[in-house]
């Protein structure tokens, strides 16, 4: 696919103007986003990403808009996610 690949309304320009801090690319069939900084492996942080992967860019939008929003959060809000418990609404 190239860069005018669209799927469902969603194109790969949109993505990158939306989520400019990722560098999101298409090779070999999977579609992929990558961000600087490290990778933590173990606990809360290991919620935030640093790579995604989809079949298509619907998929890679609904986990890019779910990074966002786990990027968002406050450190409580994140260890009560990774413990498996929702944080309440504010």
């Amino acid at each position: 696919m190239d860069d005018v690949a669209s799927l469902g309304g969603i194109t790969v320009e949109m993505l990158r103007e939306v989520f400019y801090e990722w560098q999101i690319f298409e090779q070999g069939g999977t579609w992929w986003a990558t961000r600087g900084g490290l990778q933590v492996w173990v606990g809360p942080r290991s919620l935030l990403l640093r790579v995604i992967t989809a079949t298509d860019l619907i998929a890679l939008a609904e986990r890019l808009c779910l990074q966002e929003w786990l990027d968002g959060l406050d450190d409580d809000a994140l260890t009560a996610i990774y413990r498996g418990d929702m944080p309440a609404r504010g």
